[in-house]
């Protein structure tokens, strides 16, 4: 019967900086076998034993996959009118399915805005510092519920495998958060994990690609 694992993490990338962590927070949950976290990080955890720390070390093709330069874009800057822009930051956009997604600033001057689709931790090692807090049995209203959204994923990874990635259409919205964005324990599905509050600010896009 499957199993699910509560564990707390800190990650941090090649260069040692902190990425992601919830200690003194609520135990990561997730049921095995399910592919609700990065493979690189599961296999390892389902080996382990409760109280058991260890670092694992997770490379980027069992991460969050390597980088796709056909992801980034430039856009015209009429569209990100009521941003103040930034290099490196994080805007949100919708998909025409109603997915909110993430881009990152990587350039712009006076005529167009550079965008980034990519995961920010893609084509990037990760340490992951683990302490395993519960193992128990996956209840069935769990096992029921995880096989809806295996179904789900599925159609996901179909639809994602025929666009390559699924990015704002014309008349979406561009938007700003409020909060600290964590990406960390969600899955490679094409979707972001996102905690915050969008402060007002928007833009239409009229990317049609």
């Amino acid at each position: 019967m499957a199993k699910v694992y509560e564990i707390e993490y800190v990650v941090k990338n090649s260069n040692g900086e902190v990425v992601d962590s919830n200690k003194g927070a609520e135990p990561l949950k997730f049921v095995a076998g399910k592919g609700e976290i990065i493979p690189g990080l599961e296999k390892e955890v389902v080996n382990m034993e409760v109280g058991e720390e260890k670092n694992i070390v997770v490379k980027a093709e069992e991460a969050y996959g390597y980088r796709d330069e056909s992801l980034v874009e430039t856009l015209p800057k009429e569209q990100f009118e009521g941003i103040e822009l930034q290099k490196g930051m994080t805007l949100y956009g919708q998909t025409p399915q109603g997915e909110v997604i993430s881009v990152v600033v990587v350039d712009f001057n006076n005529n167009g805005v550079t965008i980034d689709y990519n995961h920010p931790l893609a084509g990037k090692s990760l340490l992951f510092s683990v302490e395993i807090l519960g193992v128990r049995e996956a209840t069935a209203e769990e096992v029921a519920q995880e096989m809806g959204l295996e179904v789900e994923k599925i159609h996901h990874i179909e639809e994602i495998n025929q666009s390559t990635r699924r990015r704002p259409r014309k008349g979406a919205a561009f938007f700003l958060m409020s909060a600290v964005v964590s990406f960390l324990p969600f899955p490679l599905f094409g979707g972001f994990g996102f905690i915050g509050k969008a402060v007002g600010q928007e833009v239409s896009a009229d990317s049609t690609t």
